[in-house]
């Protein structure tokens, strides 16, 4: 699945493969608030929720996206030259894509969701000591780009199924 630039507005995108063609995974977008509060705040989905405050605004979800967005940006400034030049195999610092959308048939996307792609800050060890949790995420982030050892995490925000 090659990394696309929407020709309309410069962004890279992420198309799915049939039978899921009409999906793709953009980078964040401040135009994305109303819909990302409407999807935490639904009964379905915030109670198996950890992380994102409730009740959940649209204020939450802006600053949220104004803190994940940058990191898409730099990924994709970083890899653009490659794109431009028609490569296809590097190795990138992170992932420049995280909002899901569905294309309409008009060609209007409509957010769905969020999935991150980033280095470990392993939030999900119940580690009794906060600094060697800290210790473990800053020796993760000094790794070299493309270092196999790096510990990946896949989300924004941890859900208890339970």
């Amino acid at each position: 699945m090659p990394l696309r630039i929407n020709p309309d507005n410069g962004e890279p995108y992420l198309q799915l493969a049939a039978p899921f063609s009409s999906i793709r995974i953009t980078p964040p977008r401040e135009a994305d608030a109303p819909a990302a509060t409407a999807i935490i705040q639904d009964p379905l989905v915030y109670p198996f929720l950890q992380g994102p405050p409730f009740p959940f605004t649209e204020q939450d979800a802006l600053d949220y996206i104004r803190i994940i967005k940058p990191g898409c940006d730099k990924v994709f400034l970083e890899i653009k030259p490659y794109l431009d030049q028609g490569i296809a195999d590097f190795v990138a610092s992170g992932c420049p894509v995280r909002s899901i959308r569905e294309v309409q048939a008009d060609g209007t996307e409509i957010y769905i969701g969020d999935i991150g792609i980033d280095r470990s800050g392993y939030e999900e060890l119940a580690l009794s000591d906060a600094n060697e949790q800290q210790r473990m995420a800053d020796i993760n982030e000094t790794k070299p780009i493309g270092d196999p050892s790096i510990d990946w995490t896949i989300g924004g925000m941890s859900a208890d199924v339970t």
